[in-house]
């Protein structure tokens, strides 16, 4: 099962629940106030990037360009 991310609409306070797809749109209670309100949120997603910034390229830099 998928966790989704949910914000309540009374105190505020973000937090996860772990639920069916079927139960992501349903009213979650807060576990801070206890409030059926909470409504889910967009998804956060964790990315990374290969290389660093500034670093000079990676493999496909002016590759077949004629450049150099």
């Amino acid at each position: 099962m998928p966790f989704y991310d949910y914000t309540c609409t009374k105190c505020h306070t973000k937090f996860e629940l772990m639920r069916t797809m079927s139960q992501r749109d349903d009213p979650a209670a807060c576990p801070e106030c206890g409030a059926k309100k909470a409504k889910r949120g967009l998804p956060s997603f964790s990315t990374s990037v290969r290389g660093g910034s500034g670093s000079g390229g990676g493999a496909c830099r002016n590759a077949g360009s004629g450049f150099s």
